[in-house]
């Protein structure tokens, strides 16, 4: 429902057809469908190119060790590597661990993120380092991995770590993926861009879709209307035009015909001329005027039927 303020300053309401809305979409999306194409491959361009240009490569290098005491069971070692693993944030807040390994590299600080992680119920543990350089990640990798038991001793005693599994200097394996959701949330987003445009538009889309329409907008009686009717594909020798002279399947189109027929020669009561015409072409003209001179002509009047279009006469 819409609400309209009318010329006194009243507020007068307007129910919407939902009905009629609906086919508006449809109409609208048949017809610019195009619209949606072109929205949905633009966006997933524009986020291809933004991705591709600031992506910035990160490298993890990983590592698997087992986490021993001097002297220690395969219990006390499984404790000693969720101790590890709880109270390594600690030690990097406080820095210990970043300035060993600054000093291993000889750098001024850290080239990447080291984080800890305690398989559960083992005593294994999985060191990560993340870097934008891989040769940086290995290295930090291999540095905490040495120094890391000579930081940790003052807090769970003097541990070894022994690796189990160590993944190398890494690749960047994000690129991708990174690529790929970025050009699909990029599609996604011009998709809905160009289904929400169609919407407004066809909300906002003033047209005569009925004859209370055409009433209500142009002030002008309608006579009555035409079922659309679609052509079937004949070969070049059979007629394409619609005609009711030879198209008797078209009951419907032929009753609405008589209609109009009765109604103007209502009005055309002392008067001979009738002109059809249209605002853009190929809008039916020829096919209306044609059939209604026959019509007219069953009818027992005598007509004459002009084509007044002198550069592409089809009557």
């Amino acid at each position: 429902m819409t609400v309209a303020e009318t010329s006194s300053g009243s507020r007068e309401y307007k129910k919407i057809d939902i009905v009629s809305f609906l086919k508006e979409i449809l109409y609208r999306l048949r017809s610019l469908w195009w619209v949606i194409i072109v929205t949905t491959l633009a966006a997933a361009l524009l986020s291809y190119f933004a991705s591709t240009t600031t992506y910035t490569p990160r490298y993890v290098a990983e590592a698997t060790v087992s986490v021993r005491t001097a002297s220690s069971t395969t219990t006390d070692s499984s404790t000693t590597a969720e101790q590890l693993g709880s109270i390594f944030p600690s030690i990097l807040t406080s820095g210990a661990l970043s300035n060993v390994v600054a000093a291993d590299l000889g750098r001024g600080s850290v080239p990447g993120t080291i984080r800890f992680t305690n398989i559960s119920g083992t005593n294994l543990l999985t060191i990560s380092v993340t870097s934008g350089n891989p040769e940086n990640a290995y290295k930090v990798l291999q540095s905490v991995i040495r120094n890391y038991p000579s930081v940790a001793q003052f807090v769970v005693g003097r541990t070894e770590l022994t690796v189990i599994e160590d993944g190398g200097i890494p690749v960047d394996t994000g690129y991708a993926t990174t690529i790929r959701g970025s050009v699909l949330r990029g599609a996604l987003i011009g998709f809905v861009t160009g289904l929400v445009f169609l919407l407004i538009y066809a909300l906002t889309f003033r047209t005569i879709r009925t004859e209370a329409d055409l009433k209500r907008v142009l002030n002008v009686e309608s006579l009555g209307s035409l079922p659309y009717i679609r052509k079937k594909k004949r070969r070049k020798s059979d007629r394409e035009e619609l005609n009711i002279l030879y198209n008797r399947d078209q009951t419907g189109y032929i009753e609405a015909m008589r209609v109009i027929r009765t109604r103007v020669s209502r009005r055309m009561e002392g008067k001979k001329v009738l002109m059809v015409t249209s605002s853009v072409p190929s809008e039916g003209k020829s096919t209306v005027a044609a059939n209604l001179a026959v019509s007219m002509a069953r009818k027992g009047r005598r007509v004459i039927l002009v084509d007044c279009d002198l550069r592409a006469p089809s009557q």
